[in-house]
């Protein structure tokens, strides 16, 4: 919405690294770039890589912060440290070792203190994407708890690996493998036993593994280590989810930015840019919050905008989409609006 908003869609083609020049064919597009479907595919392939790789990078933070607010919502385990810097802090203190031993991250964490459990949770999307140093790295953090962890213990741990998504879960056993052979010198344990991990495994006083596919697994596993929450959690995920999915605002502003891409290359304008100058023309005031102000602020900048809208630059024909398309800015107009208010009262 930053980059719609202040004309930054075109910007992304000075990002485009030399390969992609021969192996995306962005360097025959710049020799072209006079050619409106040249410049185009400059434009929207810088775009939409950028965007891709960001967003990619960000999906397991969505489904850590599900399940940080599923722990608050259903279970004792109130103590949910927000990031990993803090859950690093917590585990050092509460197990017992040595400032820094503990270097790889955990991705959420629970802590009940009256019951002294903690439950730590090592998150995967998906089980077919990663080689086997990908497998190895989501018991890292364990291997090292394991390697320090004093005689004394005081709290008991269970080292939770989840796969949230249980599809394509044929590497269930290379992934058993690859843990067994990062933890098998600080264990009893013989590899058969490992085949056991979809129930909880014992590996040292106080420390089990577990390992979970799919939400339903997770949720149980989570659910018998609580002890104090009730069967409501079973459905804690699809709870949440259910949630957040009604939101508008990221595939809106990914759809709009990408259909502005394409008025850009080939109108010569942004309806972006234009919204921002009517709404100063028309001495439009457009309140991000709270929602009820929201509404009604868009509804009337909406009735103005309809009359004073000659250009034609909007992207869809009927005079009802254009309606909804204006409506669908205003919205990411208010979004940015606020966005830019909090950045600047920081």
């Amino acid at each position: 919405m930053c980059h719609l908003f202040q004309d930054g869609l075109m910007n992304f083609r000075s990002e485009l690294d030399v390969i992609k020049g021969f192996v995306a064919g962005t360097a025959r597009a710049t020799a072209l770039a006079q050619y409106p479907v040249a410049s185009y595919h400059l434009t929207m392939y810088s775009f939409q890589q950028w965007f891709h790789s960001s967003y990619r990078a960000r999906q397991g933070k969505v489904l850590e912060n599900i399940l940080r607010k599923i722990l608050l919502r259903y279970t004792r385990f109130q103590d949910v440290p927000e990031n990993s810097q803090k859950t690093r802090h917590k585990l050092h203190q509460l197990l017992g070792l040595r400032s820094g031993i503990l270097r790889g991250d955990v991705d959420v964490c629970g802590i009940d203190h009256e019951a002294k459990r903690i439950l730590a949770i090592q998150l995967r999307s998906r089980d077919d994407t990663g080689g086997t140093t990908a497998k190895s790295s989501l018991v890292e953090s364990l291997q090292q708890i394991l390697r320090a962890y004093p005689d004394q213990v005081y709290y008991e741990l269970l080292y939770l690996v989840a796969v949230w998504d249980e599809r394509n879960s044929q590497q269930r056993s290379s992934t058993v493998r690859k843990f067994y052979q990062a933890l098998q010198d600080h264990t009893d344990l013989r590899e058969a036993d490992f085949e056991r991990l979809g129930t909880r495994l014992f590996l040292r006083r106080g420390i089990y593994l577990q390992l979970a596919y799919g939400t339903a697994e997770m949720l149980r596993a989570i659910h018998e280590w609580d002890g104090h929450s009730n069967r409501d959690i079973l459905k804690g995920a699809s709870e949440v989810i259910e949630e957040i999915q009604n939101w508008d605002d990221l595939w809106l502003a990914y759809a709009i930015a990408s259909m502005e891409v394409h008025v850009q290359v080939f109108r010569g304008c942004s309806n972006a840019t234009l919204l921002v100058r009517k709404i100063r023309e028309l001495q439009l005031e457009i309140t991000p919050y709270p929602p009820q102000e929201l509404q009604k602020s868009i509804s009337y900048a909406l009735d103005k905008l309809i009359h004073e809208w000659r250009e034609d630059t909007l992207p869809v024909r009927s005079l009802a989409d254009q309606i909804l398309y204006l409506r669908d800015l205003l919205l990411l107009y208010a979004i940015y609006k606020r966005h830019c208010e909090k950045r600047n009262t920081v």
